[in-house]
Order: C-alpha cells, then sequence, then structure tokens
C-alpha cells in the first residue's frame, strides 16, 4: 500500500469511530505515524476551510453605551453614571461615599 493508493480521508473517519489514539491506529493500519498526523491534520484545516467558507456567523454588536457623567474621587476612586441617571441618584451616592471615607 503506498500513500497514493491510501484513502486518508476514509481512515481519518474510521481512526475517529475506533476511539483509539492516533498512534494505536497507526500501529493497527501499519501506516507510519507522521504520515498520517500530516494528512489528518491537512484534511482537518481542508474541512474547517470548507465549513468556514459556506457559513455566515451572526455577531452581536452591542448597543453604544455612552457614560453621562464621570466622577473622580480624591482618593483615585471613581464611578461612571450612565447617561439618564437622575441628579439625585449621583449626589446621594457621592454624598454616600464621602461620609464613609471619613
Amino acid at each position: 500500500m503506498t500513500k497514493d493508493t491510501i484513502n486518508f480521508s476514509e481512515h481519518v473517519v474510521r481512526w475517529k469511530e475506533s476511539g483509539l489514539s492516533m498512534a494505536a491506529y497507526c500501529k493497527e493500519q501499519g501506516f507510519n505515524y507522521q504520515t498520517f498526523t500530516y494528512h489528518a491534520l491537512r484534511i482537518r484545516k481542508k474541512e474547517t476551510i470548507s465549513a468556514d467558507a459556506n457559513t455566515f456567523v451572526q455577531l452581536k454588536v452591542p448597543e453604544k453605551v455612552t457614560a453621562g457623567i464621570v466622577y473622580h474621587f480624591p482618593s483615585g476612586g471613581y464611578f461612571v453614571f450612565p447617561a439618564g441617571c437622575s441628579i439625585q441618584q449621583i449626589k446621594s451616592l457621592i454624598g454616600y461615599c464621602k461620609f464613609r471615607s471619613t
């Protein structure tokens, strides 16, 4: 059996179905391990390329979030308040944090 007459695609499928390690399958079939590995990787790459070329991947783009206010404390900490946050909420949070830090 020469490399030209071996259907490596068929053997890769049989190897995967066998549950054997690649080395054990090669030994059982009388294949050179490096040669079989080369062909298995080549086949996997070809399958990946053809699968990628024929499918679309949906991307979910998050909505653009704009920060309304960024408040920096003298200690280095900061809050980022989202747009639409009420001034009363901002005042109470900043006041609470200032009270807790003293």
